[in-house]
């Protein structure tokens, strides 16, 4: 299961996509940039040509923007798509350690090839990830980790981070550093796109996704310095991956004047507003830093409030299938303070209902 299912709920319900306000996918709250959306009403024509293959103009873009090389940039269909191009061209056996709670593609990627063998990295009740994980570094060839982390929203401390970087270059390791959601950090973010020439074990992938409000046209980003694991991956991938709307997009909201501040402005207060209100109504809302929340219900029996938000339009994601957590574990992403108070609003009333409040 994943967040963002609109589509297959509206269908379900029987009523049209907008009687809901999703809070179960985690895109930025601002929304899709008007120049953005001039892009891609002005290429249009151009769908009746076949994209650029390589992708060419956006990894220029990407390129001098991060100031690596060229050659190490791969753009793919969606962050979720270059995971399993990832895993498809390693070598031999893949032996992976993952950190549950973690993204579900990085398992299913893992799955689909065949003689894999998965680790899992156990925390505590804080969801932390702490110096212990270097112990786990035996007989692997690939750790995945995501900074910050979904579904905690937690970021893992920079020092750790490099630290794990480097033992993972000394011990023949590949770590791909999933920062789909560090574009929402304000302070203290920290991106390892820069290490990747000098680590040829480091991969860092990146979502357009999120940041730039394009989860329908499904464009991702790599970064890595590993010759021959590029190699395998360009056999190993379909031409025309990336359709041109998806690059045309890309390449404009690249080029945008940032937008930071109105953003975090908006991340810091509705955080602080999602907390309060959720925490009056005894769950745990666990620091998160990117533009989602994870909530735990305190209560001795988890209340079930999935499908009353549901019937108020509200969707958000229930987390009881990620490794780690379990029934009372939801989360949210941060929306526009009118849509966040409605969502504490239906939580009182569905609460309320089941006379547990």
């Amino acid at each position: 299961m994943h967040g963002g299912r609109l589509f297959h709920i509206a269908e379900r319900m029987k009523r049209p996509i907008s009687d809901f306000i999703d809070f179960s996918a985690s895109i930025n709250p601002l929304g899709l940039r008007e120049a953005v959306r001039e892009a891609i009403e002005e290429g249009i024509d151009a769908i009746i040509h076949y994209p650029s293959e390589d992708c060419r103009l956006l990894r220029e873009i990407l390129a001098e923007r991060e100031g690596v090389s060229f050659d190490g940039i791969r753009i793919g269909n969606g962050a979720g798509e270059l995971l399993f191009r990832i895993v498809r061209a390693m070598e031999g056996p893949v032996r992976a350690l993952l950190l549950p709670p973690c993204f579900s593609e990085y398992e299913r990627a893992l799955r689909a090839v065949s003689g894999t063998t998965i680790r899992y990295y156990e925390r505590d009740s804080d969801l932390e990830i702490r110096g212990d994980i270097f112990s786990h570094l035996s007989d692997i060839n690939v750790v995945f980790l995501c900074t910050p982390e979904n579904p905690s929203g937690l970021l893992p401390k920079r020092e750790l981070v490099l630290e794990l970087a480097d033992r993972c270059l000394e011990k023949d390791i590949f770590l791909v550093a999933d920062e789909s959601f560090m574009d929402f950090v304000d302070e203290g973010a920290y991106s390892l796109v820069g290490k990747t020439a000098v680590n040829p074990r480091l991969i860092v992938v990146r979502s357009f996704t999120k940041r730039f409000a394009l989860p329908g046209l499904r464009i991702g980003s790599l970064f890595a310095s590993d010759k021959e694991l590029l190699k395998r991956m360009d056999r190993a991938t379909p031409a025309w991956m990336v359709n041109h709307l998806a690059q045309r997009a890309a390449c404009r909201a690249l080029t945008l004047p940032p937008d930071d501040e109105i953003l975090f402005d908006l991340l810091r207060k509705e955080r602080d507003f999602l907390k309060e209100g959720l925490e009056a109504l005894s769950y745990q809302v666990f620091p998160g830093r990117a533009n989602f929340l994870l909530l735990r219900d305190r209560m001795a029996s988890p209340r079930p409030v999935f499908e009353g938000l549901l019937k108020r339009g509200k969707i958000i994601r229930p987390c009881r299938d990620f490794r780690g957590l379990g029934e009372g574990y939801y989360r949210i992403g941060i929306r526009t303070h009118e849509e966040n108070h409605a969502l504490v609003a239906a939580w009182k009333e569905v609460l309320a209902e089941c006379s547990v409040l």
